[in-house]
């Protein structure tokens, strides 16, 4: 599977430049630019290399720590 990195990289240069950034609480479900990552990390996807996050902990307005989620529904089979 080849990598488009360079697309990543130009997107990531104007995520640098936005100023005015969102303001989030502990246990929001937000869509985050993850990116395109090396190895077998799942990537962000679409055009904006999005992906869910929950938000366990929030260090200041700026840091925070997150879990990533996915979009897709599965099904849960549980046997007893």
């Amino acid at each position: 599977m080849n990598k488009d990195f360079k697309k990543w990289h130009d997107r990531k240069g104007n995520i640098d430049k936005i100023e005015k950034r969102p303001f989030f609480h502990e246990r929001e479900i937000w869509f985050c630019h993850l990116g395109l990552n090396i190895g077998f990390e799942q990537d962000g996807k679409g055009d904006d290399f999005l992906r869910p996050i929950l938000i366990i902990r929030k260090f200041n307005n700026e840091i925070f720590w997150a879990v990533p989620l996915t979009r897709a529904s599965k099904k849960i089979t549980l046997l007893l």
